[in-house]
């Protein structure tokens, strides 16, 4: 419960929230959240619904080989990690507390992991038990390795989850036969995926202006109104995109397999 050695450009208030700015904007963090979860269940994917097996008419070698669903642990971890880097941020920001701030990297950290994991080509199953292990790796990682792990780590991680989501979404472009409709649907996810990125990038250099160049950017509070609010966005559009990836990856399996039943 010690004072964090890390401190950011926006003045400290003498008592009560620290950083007032930093704090507040945190609740972009809870509205990316809210609204992940109430697109999800109009998808019918939302916590209290019972785990679904294979899509109707797809095998299950075809689900193993991560052809199917991604798992739904791992979505609620993703919205859940969402939420609470929300959480976390703003009691880092209002107390400075060294906990806080371990708290703040760890769920930020977490929700990469699972949008790394859900495009991994493995069964819901085992990417839930990556999800959850590559978790706990982080958690003790970020204690163990305090100064530069979680930025490294972080930055790693997106890069991974990009490449992952690109590489899904050029497998299923190079299928023959692929419909113009799941064509069309494919180019408006990857422009969604490139937003994301492009809303991370940019958040990203706004906190490193704040966090290198104080004396020149620091009364336009940019860690508060720029890398809050943009990265809570990037969470919600990638966030989405991967959904409906995997709306439009079970879409073109049942074309496929109807089309082969066909011709057999």
């Amino acid at each position: 419960w010690s004072r964090s050695a890390l401190d950011w450009c926006e003045p400290n208030q003498e008592a009560g929230v620290l950083e007032p700015h930093n704090t507040w904007t945190n609740f972009a963090y809870l509205v990316s959240a809210c609204a992940l979860q109430a697109f999800a269940s109009e998808r019918g994917k939302s916590f209290v619904c019972p785990k679904s097996g294979p899509a109707k008419n797809i095998s299950n070698e075809e689900d193993a080989l991560g052809l199917g669903a991604s798992s739904r642990l791992v979505w609620c971890m993703f919205v859940f990690s969402v939420a609470l880097t929300g959480v976390a941020s703003a009691w880092f920001h209002a107390t400075l507390y060294y906990v806080a701030q371990k708290c703040d990297e760890f769920f930020e950290s977490a929700a990469v992991i699972c949008l790394l994991h859900m495009h991994t080509q493995l069964s819901p199953a085992s990417q839930a038990k990556c999800a959850v292990l590559h978790s706990l790796v982080l958690g003790v990682s970020i204690l163990a390795v305090p100064s530069v792990f979680c930025e490294v780590h972080l930055g790693f991680a997106c890069l991974l989850a990009a490449a992952l989501a690109r590489q899904r979404l050029n497998r299923l472009r190079s299928r023959v036969g692929l419909a113009e409709e799941h064509l069309e649907q494919l180019e408006a996810l990857q422009a969604r995926a490139v937003l994301a990125v492009v809303l991370a990038l940019v958040g990203f250099a706004a906190w490193l202006l704040d966090h290198c160049a104080c004396s020149l950017t620091g009364w336009l509070h940019l860690h508060a109104y720029a890398w809050h609010p943009l990265t809570a966005w990037a969470m919600f559009v990638a966030g989405k995109s991967s959904m409906a990836l995997d709306t439009t990856h079970k879409s073109v399996i049942q074309s496929s397999l109807t089309e082969h039943s066909k011709s057999t």
